[in-house]
């Protein structure tokens, strides 16, 4: 009976609640729900946090770098080298740097009506480049480095001849504050030395090739001997010509003469130390072309800086002899055409007591006139003709074929004495350098100095028929064996040579800095693009330390001036375009927000921005001048690093210091245009045009700059995605003046 109840007890213990289960699965299932659910939201609402995220570091970085921007172009525009300002940049969560790989701006300019320059793969750091030009032939193209940026000596080579170098500080646009900083290197031994804005470096040099290297722009005179005649190059040149307004020299101790020599007449202004003057010259009324000469001697017991004006374009020649003779020793120089060419038809050389040397390269005679007299030069052959035939007239001299014009102050000696150093033009470019050089013989002690201008060059020396490969950084030695011509022809397809003829026991000569003038013959009429090679070695830097060193070197330009020369009708190496590309370092914040590779940037005046969705935006564009009439300035400021500055993530103190603004042209156009080379160009290139919105012209028939009569100012290019932009005068002649301002930028983290 027990057992029975025991077993009924216990069947009855064990039992299922179904309601408990159920219960315990419900809050499970409700759990997973909730976790689903708050993980639907995450998923939903992490990009919007991020977006908001990002568009806040969008929006607090524009507006810091528009403020920075904003004081960058007022310090540009307005400031003096020197001029310091203070700024602050404070980041999130994103970082800054520096990015130089990413192209720039250029500009061009055509001096004809009808011409057009564009370009295309200039600052893409390898070394073919694009250009496009057409209606004329390009008969040659010139490439100069212009060695903007902070930091970035300007590099000389000195030839190997034993004489003195003189160095003066050149002014700018406003007057230096401070002191210009100068190497020396001459057999493997380097002098440093810290030069004044008001005194002059001097020193001689042995004999071998040396390197002058220049924080910034100067004068550099090699003086052989007591004394010699060169032409100095003014502050700001006019590109189509070569002439300027504005010029300091350095007076070296004993006798000097300084001539200035122009097609109109002028008001000159002159100053050294405590003296100065200022006088009117009338350009006289002539049946003939006759221009102006103004000249003025100085004898200095000490060297001294002297600073010259001219109301007119014009060209300065200066003469010295230490031996306070009266220019007993002035040497000679070639004198360029009044294109800027030394090959060319038309001069104006100065009137001044002495001879003038035709000198002819070419295989066919040439018929010379000037005044009432005349003469002909046979091929390959020289003339003498005792200048002026009128006291103190400047008569212009007009060739049927291209010739060398040589001016000398000696009127007694023949050819084969003359004396002096001289540049001697290229054959096929009219220029510093190309790729073949012809010379007659002009003294028995004559010996001629080449240097490579460019990456590598193959040539030969016609007269010993030698073939050699020489690369830049290789000197090539003094050549003596020279018969009766200089004949020295480089191979085409590879870079050319600039040649430097010494003669006799006396000379003076204007040294051109080693990126300046390099030169190659293209001779091609195309409509569409012709391809050449940069004569600079090419980069396949993948990093921005690479690229920064060699525009320090000088193995690749940071900025390049492009001149495009070819027939106008008149001359046949006119200058017919010029072109100025500058690459430009970008100051970056980068960011994220749902998706990475987020920016806002700043370069060359302008802030951009691709947030959001990578999509290009200008947050500020370019600070242009325009008006009243056809006129319109550009003042670009590039903005680079110090090699103090910092980058990273936080607050970075930010210090701006105006180094530098320099005039690179001010003259009448018939086309600017502007391009943009590297990301947000077709951004760039259309917020600029944006107030073509208002032209009725525009919206009746667009692309058609022909009908374009109620708007001036730019345009896009008629092409889609275009990132250049055209500016619009309705057909009338630009007033076009273009500065460049080197900004220096040291970024201190907090």
């Amino acid at each position: 009976m027990k057992i029975q109840n025991l077993a009924n007890i216990s069947c009855a213990s064990v039992r299922r609640d179904e309601e408990a289960v159920s219960a315990a699965i419900g809050t499970v299932l409700l759990f997973a729900g909730v976790l689903s659910i708050v993980g639907v939201m995450l998923a939903t609402m992490v990009p919007v946090i991020d977006e908001l995220q990002g568009a806040v570091e969008r929006s607090d970085m524009s507006s810091q770098m528009y403020d920075l921007s904003t004081e960058i172009d007022q310090l540009s525009s307005s400031g003096m080298p020197g001029d310091l300002s203070d700024g602050t940049l404070k980041g999130i969560e994103g970082k800054f740097s520096w990015q130089n790989l990413q192209g720039g701006m250029w500009i061009s300019a055509a001096w004809n009506d009808g011409s057009s320059l564009r370009l295309n793969d200039a600052l893409d750091l390898d070394r073919r480049i694009d250009l496009r030009h057409p209606g004329e032939e390009i008969a040659a193209v010139c490439f100069e480095d212009m060695r903007l940026g902070a930091e970035i000596f300007t590099h000389y080579r000195i030839p190997a001849i034993e004489g003195t170098l003189v160095v003066s500080p050149d002014a700018g646009l406003a007057q230096s504050q401070g002191p210009m900083q100068l190497r020396f290197v001459e057999d493997g031994n380097t002098i440093s030395e810290s030069i004044p804005d008001d005194q002059i470096w001097s020193m001689e040099t042995s004999g071998t090739e040396s390197w002058l290297s220049l924080d910034s722009p100067a004068q550099v005179i090699l003086l052989k001997g007591d004394g010699g005649s060169a032409i100095l190059p003014a502050q700001s040149q006019n590109p189509a010509t070569g002439e300027g307004r504005s010029w300091r020299i350095p007076l070296i101790a004993g006798f000097n003469e300084v001539t200035l020599v122009s097609s109109h007449s002028m008001d000159v202004d002159w100053r050294m130390a405590d003296q100065e003057g200022s006088e009117m010259v009338i350009k006289a009324d002539s049946f003939h072309q006759v221009g102006t000469t103004w000249s003025h001697q100085w004898v200095v017991e000490e060297n001294s800086m002297l600073t010259i004006q001219s109301s007119s374009d014009a060209r300065l020649l200066l003469r010295h002899d230490s031996q306070q003779n009266d220019g007993i020793s002035t040497g000679s120089t070639f004198w360029p055409g009044t294109t800027g060419s030394m090959l060319a038809t038309t001069f104006q050389p100065p009137g001044l007591e002495g001879s003038i040397i035709f000198h002819n390269p070419g295989k066919e005679t040439s018929t010379i006139r000037w005044g009432t007299g005349a003469t002909s030069v046979g091929p390959e052959s020289t003339t003498r003709v005792s200048w002026p035939p009128q006291s103190g007239s400047s008569l212009q001299v007009t060739a049927g074929d291209p010739i060398n014009l040589i001016w000398t102050s000696d009127s007694q000696s023949v050819e084969a004495n003359r004396s002096g150093l001289d540049i001697i033009p290229a054959k096929d470019t009219g220029m510093a350098s190309g790729h073949s050089h012809f010379m007659i013989r002009p003294a028995n002690t004559t010996i001629i100095h080449a240097q490579v201008a460019g990456f590598s060059s193959t040539w030969t020396d016609v007269s010993e028929n030698i073939t050699r490969t020489s690369s830049h950084e290789s000197a090539i030695g003094p050549l003596y064996n020279i018969a009766t011509q200089v004949n020295i022809n480089a191979n085409e397809s590879n870079d050319g040579l600039r040649i430097v003829a010494e003669m006799g026991e006396h000379g003076m000569i204007s040294v051109l800095h080693d990126g300046a003038q390099r030169c190659r013959s293209i001779g091609i009429r195309a409509s569409g693009w012709i391809s050449t090679q940069l004569p600079w070695e090419e980069l396949a830097a993948d990093s921005n330390t690479e690229v920064q060193n060699a525009w320090l070197e000088g193995d690749h330009p940071a900025s390049i001036k492009i001149t495009i020369l070819g027939d106008d009708g008149e001359h046949e190496l006119s200058t017919l375009s010029t072109a100025w590309a500058m690459h430009s370092p970008r100051l970056v914040y980068t960011f994220s927000s749902s998706i990475k590779g987020l920016e806002v940037a700043m370069r060359s005046g302008a802030v951009v921005t691709n947030h959001p969705e990578v999509e290009p935006a200008v947050i500020k564009k370019p600070v242009d001048r325009a008006g009243p009439g056809p006129r319109f300035a550009i003042t670009v400021p590039l903005l680079t690093p110090s090699s103090d500055s910092s980058i990273g993530s936080g607050e970075f103190e930010v210090e701006l210091e105006l180094m530098q603004r320099i005039s690179l042209t001010s003259s009448s156009a018939g086309e600017v245009r502007r391009g943009w080379d590297g990301p947000y160009g077709t951004a760039l290139a259309a917020s600029v045009s944006n107030d073509l919105r208002a032209s009725e012209d525009w919206t009746a028939a667009p692309m058609r700059l022909d009908m374009l009569n109620d708007y001036k100012g730019w345009v896009p290019h008629p092409s889609m995605d275009s990132s250049e932009t055209i500016y619009h005068a309705q057909g009338e002649s630009i007033q076009f003046s273009l500065q460049v301002s080197l900004v220096s930028c040291t970024m201190n983290g907090v």
